[in-house]
């Protein structure tokens, strides 16, 4: 009750609930999903050996930590494995998504992630234009978290992106 007095840390058992993480409801009505540490835990074992992360990967996200992908695929999994992770504020990115590629390439970030709509905003705002002077070629895992993943706009995002080394 009092915020002045320290806090005491305490050590969870696997299945104490560690949050509840609610759905975007994008497939159906949003709900509450419990997620024990244990949930957790053992998802980010299976990301980080999937996507081979390990301490000298650099992530860049632009999704915010109150999206399922934005807090738990590209922060607490980052995190786990004490990965450089950099976050671009969403607005930021809503307004100019071709910073997005920009920030990667200068902080060679090997680890980049959207769900469909984010390539499909980016790819629109870029246009007809030519990418100059970035360097993809650090970027060795793009994860795409829709559903359903459109493949076509994946192909296109790769197509266009290729000059830049992705």
């Amino acid at each position: 009750d009092d915020i002045s007095n320290a806090g005491r840390a305490i050590r969870p058992s696997p299945d104490d609930v560690a949050f509840i993480q609610f759905s975007s409801g994008s497939t159906s009505e949003p709900k509450g999903i419990v997620l024990t540490h244990r949930n957790i835990v053992a998802n980010a074992r299976g990301a980080t050996l999937a996507g081979r992360f390990d301490e000298r990967d650099v992530s860049l996200s632009w999704m915010p930590l109150t999206h399922d992908m934005g807090l738990i695929g590209m922060h607490i999994y980052m995190f786990a494995n004490r990965i450089e992770n950099f976050i671009m504020p969403t607005e930021l990115f809503v307004r100019r998504p071709l910073l997005w590629t920009r920030f990667a390439s200068e902080k060679r970030a090997t680890v980049l992630s959207s769900p469909n709509f984010g390539y499909r905003h980016f790819l629109k705002v870029l246009g007809d234009r030519r990418l100059e002077g970035l360097d993809l070629s650090s970027v060795r895992v793009l994860y795409n978290g829709a559903e359903p993943i459109s493949v076509e706009l994946c192909d296109e995002f790769m197509a266009r992106l290729a000059p830049a080394g992705l």
